[in-house]
């Protein structure tokens, strides 16, 4: 995910490239955060990937706020 200068420091310091629990964090709690959706069936191909999903979801490191402005960055992404 490039990183947007729209967004601020605190969140882009929370958006570590080599951290593997980035990418499932951000999208599930980005769809599940105020969107109305509440479920979301990810594909998990591995064991791994199953346990990723679950931590990004039971451990999200990003506030309510942080979540929509990610979720606002990616839609307008080019």
């Amino acid at each position: 995910m490039p990183m947007s200068s729209a967004l601020p420091e605190s969140l882009r310091i929370k958006l570590p490239v080599a951290d593997d629990l980035l990418l499932p964090e951000v999208v599930l709690n980005s769809i599940l955060a105020a969107t109305g959706i509440s479920v979301v069936i990810p594909a998990m191909i591995q064991p791994k990937h199953l346990r990723s999903n679950i931590q990004a979801v039971e451990s999200c490191r990003f506030s309510p706020e942080e979540l929509a402005a990610l979720r606002t960055a990616l839609c307008t992404a080019d």
